[in-house]
């Protein structure tokens, strides 16, 4: 079995090879690396044919595919991950990690500690524009059914049992990640804020079908700007359709949230305070 060293290389090997600002998103399966890139022609080739550990790639489906074998590819998942949360400076670095749990086929994989914050935060994170992004019932974190949410593991937030089939941004600033599937979207703020839009538990499975996107990668948006369309519907049948809205920078240990009707606001906790 290779050392985690090497796994480590092959996986700044990819993230050289293709860019990391390019990587939309990652997963895997029983033997490759399935990445969504924003950019194919980035790919440099030459920087994998010289990794031994990588056994081919090829794209199918939307995806750039990287084959390590049933053997090696959990190893080097994890290494994969590990170096592209490296860097808190980039940007969701926090929600990468802890989403790539959900979304890994191996279900019984460990659950990380939350590195400490060194990124500088909003002094006033919730923007005053803020609108509520689903209509329906709001709800808090404790009630939906997926544990790393319901004890705030990916971050401070709230939930929301939707109403209607809209999905609207709550701020004016620009989407910054969109996973494959199209059940999660992630939002930067004009003032620095990142939130993420969670539709439904175990959406993944359903693979973006009831799920329409109506906005891109990198793109400016605008507070009540639609997203995704919904079919609330066709989710029910096959999921919970409660939907987690995070705060993926603010963790539970640090801070926690409130709600004015609609209107979200995070307090620092103080050091004496217990979190729930």
């Amino acid at each position: 079995m290779p050392s985690h060293a090497e796994f480590r290389r092959a996986a700044q090997c990819i993230i050289e090879a293709v860019g990391k600002d390019n990587i939309a998103s990652a997963t895997h399966c029983a033997l490759r690396l399935r990445l969504v890139l924003h950019n194919n022609s980035r790919i440099r080739q030459e920087l994998l044919d010289q990794e031994p550990l990588i056994k081919g790639y090829f794209f199918n489906a939307g995806e750039f595919q990287i084959v390590f074998g049933a053997e090696h590819i959990t190893a080097a998942y994890t290494a994969f991950e590990a170096v592209m949360a490296e860097n808190p400076n980039t940007g969701f670095s926090k929600l990468w990690r802890n989403l790539s749990r959900l979304f890994r086929s191996d279900s019984s994989a460990e659950n990380t500690s939350t590195p400490p914050r060194s990124k500088a935060l909003p002094a006033n994170p919730i923007p005053l524009e803020w609108q509520q992004p689903i209509n329906g019932d709001i709800l808090p974190l404790s009630a939906v059914p997926e544990e790393s949410f319901a004890h705030g593991d990916m971050g401070v937030g709230f939930a929301i049992e939707p109403s209607d089939g809209e999905v609207r941004s709550p701020v004016n600033g620009s989407i910054i990640a969109i996973f494959p599937t199209k059940h999660a979207i992630g939002i930067r703020a004009d003032n620095g804020t990142e939130i993420l839009i969670h539709i439904g538990i175990d959406s993944i499975k359903l693979r973006g079908e009831g799920i329409r996107l109506l906005v891109g990668i990198h793109k400016r948006v605008s507070a009540g700007q639609a997203l995704l369309q919904v079919d609330w519907d066709f989710l029910r049948r096959h999921i919970s359709t409660v939907s987690p809205i995070i705060f993926p920078e603010y963790d539970k240990e640090q801070w926690t949230l409130c709600l004015d009707k609609t209107i979200p606001y995070l307090q620092e906790r103080s050091q004496d305070e217990p979190h729930s």
